[in-house]
């Protein structure tokens, strides 16, 4: 696992393939992060609990 450290407005690309996905850092306090996951239509973005509840059904 990559781990990288961002301060609050900066980003991350991923880059796959032809796809482009922006990750933003929105907003930052003290116990919780703010994210923002800009994407084509395409990629399916979802929490980790959704994903797993959804694998288990």
């Amino acid at each position: 696992m990559l781990v990288l450290t961002r301060k609050e407005d900066e980003k991350i690309i991923l880059d796959v393939g032809d796809i482009e996905i922006i990750i933003c850092v929105c907003k930052m306090s003290r116990h919780r992060v703010q994210i923002g996951i800009d994407a084509p239509l395409e990629v399916r973005i979802q929490r980790q609990e959704i994903h797993k509840m959804k694998e288990r059904k």
